[in-house]
């Protein structure tokens, strides 16, 4: 008898690869059939689990997306609802708004006081920002152009 099968020898018979070598050894040695048949049986289970988990993973997608389209639904009626009851007060409220005058509209609110107070503020900011742009040299540079008129004009004198 010549020696077992090797590893590859027999993943090539579980493949289907043709050998009448290892044909002619499985019929004498009843060892190699047998790591052979439980080969089989191994990646037939792990076959049939990998198959079994697909399935699986499918169908509790399907219900997530049936779950997911209920919700939507639910949701899509709150806001037809939602925008109905929008449609319908807030017309409603408009007229009667226009409808009752408002007392305090001779008189300015505290709120249109602060805010004339607030844009008085800004006008004088603005004010101030817009006297500094306008002069020639910005005031921490002023000590600076006197130096500089200075050393012109000395320099001025040196080249007569």
């Amino acid at each position: 008898m010549s020696a077992h099968l090797t590893n590859e020898e027999m993943t090539d018979r579980l493949l289907g690869v043709p050998s009448m070598t290892v044909d002619a050894h499985l019929i004498e040695c009843q060892e190699c059939l047998a790591e052979l048949d439980v080969m089989r049986a191994s990646t037939g289970n792990f076959r049939d689990a990998a198959h079994s988990w697909s399935e699986n993973a499918v169908a509790v997608s399907r219900n997530l997306a049936a779950v997911a389209s209920r919700g939507r639904t639910w949701r899509s009626e709150w806001i037809v609802a939602a925008a109905f009851l929008l449609l319908m007060i807030v017309p409603v409220l408009y007229l009667r708004e226009r409808k009752s005058p408002s007392a305090t509209s001779s008189q300015e609110s505290p709120v249109a006081v602060s805010e004339q107070a607030q844009i008085e503020q800004d006008n004088e900011l603005l004010t101030a920002v817009n006297s500094e742009i306008a002069e020639g040299v910005p005031a921490p540079m002023q000590p600076l152009e006197v130096s500089f008129s200075n050393s012109s004009a000395s320099s001025a004198n040196q080249t007569k």
